[in-house]
C-alpha cells in the first residue's frame, strides 16, 4: 500500500487526498492517514507536495595522532631523499 502511494506521489509531484484515492483505489481514510504520517509527503493548505529524501551516507576518517605529518610543501630532493633514508631504513631491518 505504502509503495503504490509513494510510486503515485512521486510522479505526481502535486496532489490531492482525491488524486491519490482514485489513482490507488484505496479507502480514503487509510490515504489520509499515510499522508499525514509520511515523511516524504509535505502539505499545502487543501494539496500535497512529494519530497524527495536523500540518504546521505556518512563516511568518517580515522587520523592516527601519534604519526607526525610532514609538510607536504617540499622540494623534489628532500622528497626523494627522505624516500632513500626509509629505503634503507627498511632495507636494513630486512637484513636482520
Amino acid at each position: 500500500m505504502t509503495d503504490k502511494i509513494l510510486k503515485i506521489a512521486k510522479r505526481l509531484k502535486t496532489f490531492t487526498l482525491e488524486d491519490i484515492v482514485m489513482f490507488t483505489g484505496l479507502e480514503i481514510n487509510a490515504v489520509r492517514n499515510f499522508l499525514d504520517q509520511s515523511d516524504n509527503i509535505q502539505k499545502f493548505k487543501n494539496k500535497f507536495k512529494y519530497v524527495e529524501i536523500i540518504q546521505k551516507e556518512e563516511t568518517f576518517k580515522i587520523i592516527d595522532k601519534n604519526i607526525l605529518s610532514q609538510n607536504s610543501d617540499i622540494t623534489l630532493i628532500d622528497a626523494i631523499n627522505l624516500f632513500m633514508e626509509i629505503n634503507t631504513l627498511t632495507e636494513h631491518a630486512k637484513v636482520l
